[in-house]
């Protein structure tokens, strides 16, 4: 655990997200309004209520929180937020594997005046990015997205579903006929139960049925940003997400690990909820995105893996990546995935993280207003990724402290790297030449094989 948390905040720290922490304890109001119609469900289930009346409650998950906290602190007021958070959570539901009555999570939550599909593939890639800093394999983990689309949307859906499912009652299991009965279909596509698979299989989809073309061309723009930064995904037509709060962009990872088992392959799962900070009573132009992930199942997904594939560099020094794009309508999603500016930018900051740097990158704002944000969260360097520059094949890196500038190959992306890295830790930190072991040994007039007998002897 202590690996795992270490790990996420290094990694969200990266990000320029900051902790934010939450108290145990709860209203259960912030609960029965993040969660609208699920909360009958969550009182009934899940909710642990210290009183009689439940009027407090052992915070169930971490999202509705977080949100109370950043309204009652006002941080709304200054966006772009970003906020992670850690710490453990209740739900009274039977104790399976990787599931307990009190579990721990790791969660990141960001905040912005625009709803943006750039962001929403940024932070997938932070997921990503996470779960292999603390070891897992690529190929071990897998990457679902689906568009849920507007709330307005789920409501043509729903009936839809309903109709569907009600003709497949008989087959269904006993927990989705009672949602059935509950009028809460949506719920039953998240069923692993065997039963269901064969009615949940045929259902319609929420495209086919009631997907508007604003909600399609954002998803759209969702995977173009995905495909830029070069992360493998699957669209999957059937993933909902199980709170009501949720819209547009919903995604899952899973894991292939075998200390899981074949029903709890889930690692981390999120998306996006803009209508969340105005059913709490902030503003209705506040948009949202966020994910979640159990630590206790991350720690059965990492069963076997070696403690030395744990070792990473901190990264405290940050750069700004920004895209110059000029003015592109925040609805626009077609236009933002055909500015070539923005697309580098997402995949210049995914490798500068990649290399442990911290990096501020935003999807939206004129120049000099992502100058200013930069400058004013400390960024050392920023690296100008314009249209006009790309043109001719270059990039601009700027010292923020003197506004000095120098150009560089846009197609030189090592050479890029390594300027940046210069910059922020020394002349020393890149090598002209690996270091070759043998001969640095040679010179030193040293004997490996002789080390090596000495070193056992000093063991014995």
């Amino acid at each position: 655990r202590s690996h795992i948390e270490s790990s996420f905040a290094r990694v969200a720290s990266m990000h320029d997200f900051k902790p934010l922490h939450t108290p145990l304890i709860e209203s259960r109001g912030v609960f029965d309004r993040a969660l609208g119609d699920e909360s009958a469900v969550m009182a009934q289930h899940e909710l642990f209520s210290l009183q009689p009346e439940g009027e407090l409650v052992l915070r169930p998950e971490g999202t509705a929180g977080i949100v109370r906290a950043v309204l009652e602190q006002r941080l709304e007021k200054q966006l772009p937020c970003r906020r992670s958070y850690t710490g453990p959570f209740f739900r009274h539901e039977r104790p399976q594997r990787g599931r307990l009555r009190q579990f721990h999570q790791v969660g990141v939550e960001a905040f912005a005046a625009r709803s943006l599909p750039g962001e929403d593939a940024e932070m997938i890639d932070l997921a990503l990015r996470f779960l292999l800093d603390i070891g897992l394999e690529s190929d071990t983990l897998s990457l679902s997205i689906n568009t849920i689309g507007t709330a307005s949307e789920r409501a043509s859906y729903i009936p839809v579903l309903q109709e569907h499912f009600e003709a497949h009652r008989d087959s269904l299991s006993p927990v989705s006929q009672q949602r059935l009965d509950e009028q809460r279909p949506l719920r039953i596509l998240d069923s692993n139960d065997p039963l269901d698979k064969a009615a949940i299989g045929s259902a319609p989809s929420l495209a086919e049925a009631s997907l508007s073309p604003a909600t399609r061309e954002r998803f759209d723009a969702v995977c173009a940003c995905l495909g830029a930064m070069g992360v493998a995904f699957r669209v999957d037509e059937k993933l909902v997400r199980g709170l009501a709060y949720y819209s547009h962009t919903v995604f899952e990872i899973t894991s292939s690990a075998p200390a899981l088992g074949a029903q709890q392959r889930t690692v981390v799962a999120g998306g996006r909820y803009d209508g969340l900070l105005r059913a709490l009573g902030g503003s209705e132009h506040v948009a949202a995105v966020g994910w979640a992930a159990g630590v206790e199942r991350l720690a059965l997904a990492l069963f076997g893996v070696r403690d030395d594939t744990f070792a990473r560099l901190e990264a405290e020094p940050s750069v700004a990546v920004i895209a110059a794009r000029g003015k592109i309508k925040d609805t626009a999603y077609g236009e933002q995935v055909a500015c070539t500016a923005s697309m580098a930018a997402l995949e210049l900051a995914r490798k500068l993280r990649l290399c442990h740097v911290r990096v501020l990158h935003e999807h939206y704002g004129s120049l000099k207003r992502q100058l200013q944000r930069a400058d004013r969260a400390g960024a050392m360097l920023a690296v100008l990724v314009g249209e006009d520059e790309l043109a001719r094949g270059v990039l601009k890196l700027r010292t923020m402290a003197d506004g000095s500038e120098i150009e560089l190959d846009a197609n030189d992306e090592q050479a890029l790297v390594d300027a940046v890295m210069v910059r922020l830790f020394g002349d020393s930190f890149v090598a002209d030449e690996p270091l070759d072991i043998a001969q640095l040994f040679a010179e030193a007039g040293l004997d490996p094989d002789q080390l090596e007998e000495r070193a056992r002897n000093d063991d014995k």
